[in-house]
Order: C-alpha cells, then sequence, then structure tokens
C-alpha cells in the first residue's frame, strides 16, 4: 500500500476549523469534479463533504522515490518533516507578531512558504513542465534540489500580516496554499495557462499565504509599493535565487483589518489558482465568486487591495552587518552591493525617490490620513 503523503500538513489544515465546530472537520470542496455512476444511469457529483484534516490534501506515494523494487519515503519524513516541524512554530509566531514580543524565524518560515510552493501537485506539475518531463520521479527530485529557490526573493519583500477578525466570511484552504497574485496576469490568460503562474520576480506579483482562518501574510516587492503606478508585469530589481540577503522584523506591516468584500476577494484569488480541491470552516466560503463585488482581476477588493501603505516606512537604502573580526558585508534594498559612485544606480535610487512621494501623497488624497501610532511592527 502506498503511503498517505500530505502536500498541505495537517497541522496547517487544523488551523482553519472553527472553534465551535463538533466534529472537527472542514468543508472539503473538488472544483473540478468527475460525475460518479449511479445505478441506473444517473450521475452525480459528491460535493461538498466534511472531511478530517487527516483525509484531506493528500495523494498517495506523492513523494515516493523507487529503486528497482524497493520504495522510499526519505523525502516525506526527513526533508519534508523538517521544514514542517519549524515552519509550524513560525507561522504560528506570524500570525501572533508583535515586533518586539513574539517574533517567528523569518528563514525556517521562508523556507517552509517555498517548500509549500513547490510540493504541492500544481507545483510538481509545473517543475514537469520546467524540466520538459512526464516523469514523476525525476520531477520529485528535482523539487528536492532546487529548494529554497525563491527564498531570496520572499526575503527581500513588503511583508504585511492582515487581519479579518471582524467579518462573517474567514479564509479558503487550498491545494496551492501559498497563491500569487498579479492584478495584470489572471489565471488563465494568454501569458500564463497552467500549471503556470506569474512569477513572484514580476513587480507586481504578489505571494498571499493564509497563517490561519482570519490571518493573512501578504509579500510584495518593494518597487510594487515605492511606485503605484509601475507596470507590474516587468521584472523586478536584480531578481535571483539563492543569494545573500538581510530581513528586519521592524519593518513587518501589521494591524489592518480586512473587509468583508476584501476577504472575498482573497478567497476568490485562492479558488481560482487552486488546482482541485478548496476547504473552509464554513460551507458558503467555499464560493466566493457568487458574493465578489466584481470577477474583474485588475479590481478585486479595489485599487488599494493589499498594497501595503507606503507612508508607513522609509526610503531605506543600503544596510550593513559587521563581524567581530572587523570585516562588514551589506547590500542595498534589491541586495547589490552598495555603490553610491554607480550613476545608474543613484539614478534609479532618484527616480524611485520621487514616485514614492507622489505615491505616499496619492495615498494621503484618496485614503485620507494616517491613524495615530500608524508605525511599522505596530497593531
Amino acid at each position: 500500500m502506498k503511503a498517505k503523503h500530505h502536500y498541505v500538513p495537517e497541522w496547517y489544515q487544523r488551523r482553519f476549523i472553527p472553534a465551535s465546530s463538533k466534529d472537527n472537520n472542514l468543508w472539503c470542496l473538488d472544483i473540478d469534479p468527475q460525475p460518479i455512476a449511479h445505478p441506473g444511469g444517473h450521475h452525480y457529483h459528491p460535493n461538498p463533504l466534511r472531511r478530517g484534516a487527516d483525509v484531506c490534501f493528500h495523494e498517495p506515494g506523492l513523494y515516493t522515490l523507487r529503486f528497482g523494487k524497493h520504495a522510499s519515503d526519505v523525502i516525506e519524513t526527513h526533508f519534508f518533516g523538517d521544514i514542517d516541524r519549524t515552519g509550524a512554530v513560525a507561522v504560528d509566531a506570524m500570525a501572533d507578531f508583535v515586533f518586539g514580543q513574539k517574533s517567528p524565524n523569518i528563514r525556517h518560515l521562508a523556507q517552509y512558504l517555498d517548500a509549500q510552493k513547490m510540493r504541492t501537485p500544481k507545483g510538481l506539475d509545473l517543475v514537469k513542465a520546467m524540466a520538459k518531463t512526464e516523469d514523476h520521479q525525476s520531477a520529485v527530485l528535482l523539487m528536492r534540489d532546487i529548494s529554497q529557490i525563491h527564498m531570496t526573493i520572499l526575503m527581500e519583500g513588503v511583508w504585511e500580516v492582515f487581519k479579518c477578525d471582524h467579518t462573517s466570511t474567514k479564509l479558503l484552504i487550498s491545494d496551492h496554499p501559498v497563491a500569487t497574485y498579479n492584478r495584470q496576469l489572471p489565471p488563465g490568460g494568454k501569458e500564463y495557462q497552467y500549471p503556470f503562474d506569474p512569477g513572484i520576480d514580476l513587480i507586481g506579483t504578489q505571494s498571499l499565504y493564509p497563517l490561519c482562518s482570519n490571518r493573512l501574510l501578504v509579500i510584495t516587492n518593494l518597487e510594487f509599493v515605492r511606485n503605484h503606478w509601475i507596470n507590474g508585469k516587468s521584472q523586478r530589481t536584480n531578481p535571483r535565487a539563492f543569494g545573500d540577503t538581510l530581513f528586519f522584523l521592524g519593518n513587518i506591516h501589521t494591524g489592518r483589518q480586512l473587509n468583508e468584500g476584501e476577504v472575498r476577494a482573497v478567497n476568490y484569488i485562492i479558488k481560482r489558482t487552486a488546482k482541485k480541491f478548496i476547504a473552509a470552516g464554513e460551507e458558503e466560503w467555499l464560493y466566493p465568486e457568487d458574493t465578489v463585488k466584481t470577477k474583474a482581476w485588475n479590481n478585486l477588493g479595489g485599487e488599494f487591495f493589499l498594497r501595503p501603505d507606503p507612508r508607513r516606512m522609509g526610503f531605506a537604502g543600503a544596510s550593513y552587518i559587521g563581524f567581530k573580526d572587523g570585516t562588514s558585508w551589506g547590500m542595498d534594498e534589491y541586495g547589490r552591493p552598495p555603490n553610491d559612485d554607480d550613476p545608474d544606480l543613484v539614478a534609479q535610487r532618484d527616480r524611485e525617490r520621487e514616485y514614492w512621494a507622489k505615491t505616499m501623497a496619492y495615498w494621503e488624497q484618496k485614503r485620507g490620513p494616517l491613524p495615530p501610532g500608524s508605525m511599522l511592527g505596530m497593531p
């Protein structure tokens, strides 16, 4: 019998089960169900179903490696096992993050998010498409080898934890939990067909990850924050994998509450970017397409939807760290070696500073003044 491999961990699924649930289950929906034949020639779709975390989001033998007559679950038990253990602690800490009080291990969290992007059936389909292979075992091995490929760009983004404490609708969970949203590039469009999504190296692509039913982590490229009108389909400055970088916990945005319409828009994104399965604490939340104000991908939630407020952050440039031996290392905001003598880098920063000032003025005009105490890392 093949081992049951969860591509969405059970501990994560339980974070979406309402405290009021008597059976400790979720409502699970197959968004592309195959009809089941019934005696008499009738067909029916068994949807949606109440399911526990032990039977949702798994596939027998998904990560099993075969060597002749022998099979190994080493990737599931050791590789993903370690990432899930440290990731669970980091996810919990990020959901309740308050600067200086409860802080996650960002490296563990970024490592977990990277693995969660690649380990799903959709992620493995992407690996197969990129490698131009249909061999599942080759895709599993390649997925392991390119692990952490997204970590540098994720850690150089602007992180914000949104809350939905006061909405009747809460967040969905999907079979591809790290969703990507680029408002200029809808899923299924001519530029991105399944299993491809807009890359996080594109300026306007945001990574969405529900931390639990009422907390949403959104990671946004810095250039998209500094320039409200920038082309989101262009590539961010200095995109790279496996590069050294710095992360300051005090720069995490917190405190903003999503309204009911915004939560439904987020759920619509989650459902549209899933492969086959979604789940929720309440059955009605499974159908955000019935309640969103608009299905226009470039206008979900409105003009400022999920965008970090540029007024809450400074215009940071280079950062440095020193070592005990007297040496130091530094990088600018895009991971490049600091170089104020490079006219191209100076010109870029001058342009961005100008657009940042215009963007802040635009937010002030459209959104009104910031509430008192609206500082980074503050609730």
